[in-house]
């Protein structure tokens, strides 16, 4: 089992717990293409070099455009990321989640639940966990 690890800033936290990978979009916050491609950036420089199945927690997204959900089902965008389970936790989070999977349709295995621990399950029946 690998130590825990933290990075957050304004806009989101990213901890990474039993070798996955878990994403908290804070309250308020607004993705466009410039503000997506940050926020891979940093993650990257999080993961240092090492791939995750991932957990996105929406705690409050405010929006998201078509570019920055188009950027983040991409070759580049999924950086890092091996496998996502989103939780649902508002009607605006589960439009968004299937504007996301339906729409962008990205690269990497992706769906959608209402709680974490059938995330983080079904993360581990799709492949297992390796440690980083």
């Amino acid at each position: 089992m690998n130590k825990n690890y933290t990075m957050e800033d304004e806009g989101f936290k990213m901890e990474i717990k039993d070798d996955i990978l878990f994403i908290h979009y804070k309250k308020g916050l607004r993705f466009d293409l410039d503000i997506s491609r940050k926020f891979v950036a940093k993650r990257l420089e999080f993961l240092k070099g090492k791939q995750y199945p991932a957990v996105v927690i929406d705690e409050g997204l405010l929006s998201m455009d078509k570019p920055a959900r188009d950027y983040f089902a991409s070759d580049e965008g999924i950086g890092g990321v091996t496998a996502v389970a989103f939780i649902q936790k508002t009607l605006f989070s589960k439009m968004l989640i299937d504007f996301f999977i339906r729409g962008s349709q990205p690269k990497i295995t992706a769906r959608a639940f209402d709680n974490t621990n059938d995330a983080i399950t079904w993360l581990k029946s799709i492949r297992p966990i390796e440690s980083a």
